[in-house]
């Protein structure tokens, strides 16, 4: 009686694999013998919502996403670590580490998008598995990151024509369309820079929120301040 102990090793990690092959030898009375020997090897897999693409985002500002993680394979795999790019949080499950899936297992996975900075984010969520063998699976995520400037939609100024012993007062808005922030107004000065026959002293402002024309002074968020400007020729 022979006995033979085969140890299959398909070390892939990447691709399902079947492979084949033959044992033969030859006993003491030269009969010659065969046989075929077959291997299945099947890489676990993680499957991941393919791709999360974010809204352009205020910063400052925070939105969520969900995307589906599950055990694709047929035996279990455990969780080791995650990488998430920056810009991105993940909310839930926080612990996911450690965590064990089972066949068929599927979790939801809350991303969160929090800009920083003005500029596209693009980057990756990966999950990594070491048990039973080392593999990973990663989705890519998107948003734009937005800085919303103070708008002021006025750009000339026209007083016509005004009396030397009167006063004529126009206004600009200043409209502070931030839904996260106030804006802060900390220089407001009036120059003769290229102008002919310059006299800036004829003017003076004040606004809505610095009614005595004091700086610095705070716009609040969803807000919209009124900058009046004074002409007063009789000022000579």
């Amino acid at each position: 009686k022979a006995s033979f102990t085969f140890r299959y090793t398909p070390n892939d990690n990447i691709n399902d694999r079947a492979d084949r092959a033959y044992l033969e030898f030859e006993t003491t009375d030269r009969t010659k013998w065969s046989a075929k020997i077959y291997g299945y090897s099947v890489v676990p897999k993680i499957y991941l919502t393919s791709e999360v693409l974010f809204e352009t985002l205020e910063v400052g500002g925070v939105l969520y996403d969900t995307l589906h993680l599950e055990n694709i394979s047929n035996y279990p795999i455990t969780i080791s670590k995650y990488d998430i790019s920056n810009g991105f949080e993940l909310i839930y499950p926080l612990n996911i580490v450690g965590r064990k899936l089972n066949p068929k297992d599927t979790i939801q996975v809350v991303i969160a998008f929090k800009p920083t900075e003005g500029k596209s984010y693009n980057g990756k969520f990966t999950i990594f598995s070491d048990d039973p063998c080392p593999i990973e699976s990663s989705t890519d995520l998107s948003g734009i990151g937005i800085i919303i400037p103070l708008d002021v939609p006025l750009k000339v100024i026209t007083y016509g024509f005004v009396r030397p012993c009167d006063c004529q007062i126009r206004s600009i808005p200043l409209i502070n369309n931030s839904f996260y922030f106030p804006m802060t107004i900390d220089s407001v000065w009036i120059d003769s820079n290229n102008v002919t026959n310059p006299h800036p002293e004829f003017y003076s402002w004040y606004s809505h929120y610095s009614p005595n024309g004091s700086l610095p002074y705070t716009i609040p968020k969803r807000s919209t301040d009124t900058l009046f400007i004074k002409y007063c020729p009789k000022s000579l």
